[in-house]
């Protein structure tokens, strides 16, 4: 599979999850890892790409921003995509154990068109762009960007009727695709208390496995990050240096 993942001004949290796709990629699922910077801010390159050659860094300059501006990055880096399966990730997403990719494969096994590791709570209810495998033969068939519209009387206020990527969601839904979703700690499932690093990864998105086991993190969820940055002004978030540790135990 080929796994794509837009970053914008988050070099170090680029790079450390990153990591985490290569080194629990222990079957050699990963055809590559596409990387799309929607900045000027490429200094980083460099390292990471000397993580795997399986890497490619693409530089996307870009003025639009927010969700618009992911769509942008997912659109550049799916010329690169020559798998079946195309595994959309957010710089901020990461994996926690081998038996992701099992996990995965399962599903591809199966014939699923789309499996996310989370469910967005808001609009359509979509499986949400920060984990999702999708079959490239319906993400070349759906357009991916967000869709807003006016409402009376705020006609000039956008209201977001569909995020980047929902609209794969409801085109699954209407034409009997097969998708599904983990069990994760966002959309309300219990981790085992008895979990290497349970109450951190009970503070951010973790994604289960069938085998209750950690194996997938999101740390943004809910998160403003449109200037690249993320606000941890709360005793219940997780800071970007206490999650790259995370991370780092994982080793």
């Amino acid at each position: 599979m080929d796994i794509v993942i837009p970053s914008y001004l988050t070099p170090d949290l680029t790079i450390a999850t990153t990591q985490t796709y290569t080194r629990n990629d222990l079957n050699d699922d990963i055809r590559s890892i596409i990387i799309v910077e929607n900045s000027s801010k490429t200094n980083y390159f460099s390292n990471i790409s000397s993580i795997s050659p399986k890497i490619k860094c693409i530089k996307n300059n870009t003025s639009t921003t927010g969700s618009l501006a992911n769509a942008e990055a997912i659109e550049i880096a799916l010329k690169y995509c020559k798998s079946k399966y195309i595994f959309l990730s957010h710089s901020d997403s990461a994996i926690l154990s081998p038996l992701f990719f099992d996990s995965l494969n399962h599903y591809i096994s199966e014939g699923y068109a789309l499996v996310g590791m989370l469910r967005d709570k808001l609009r359509i209810g979509a499986l949400h762009s920060s984990g999702l495998l999708v079959k490239k033969s319906l993400i070349n068939k759906v357009n991916i960007s967000p869709k807003y519209i006016r409402k009376m009387p705020k006609i000039w206020k956008k209201l977001c009727i569909q995020d980047v990527c929902d609209s794969l969601t409801d085109y699954a839904r209407k034409n009997a695709l097969k998708y599904a979703c983990f069990n994760n700690t966002y959309n309300g499932y219990s981790l085992d208390s008895k979990k290497l690093n349970y109450k951190i990864l009970s503070l951010i998105d973790t994604t289960i496995s069938k085998e209750g086991e950690p194996i997938f993190a999101h740390l943004g969820r809910g998160t403003p990050k449109s200037l690249g940055k993320y606000k941890t002004n709360s005793k219940n978030k997780v800071s970007v240096e206490k999650y790259i540790d995370l991370l780092n135990s994982y080793k």
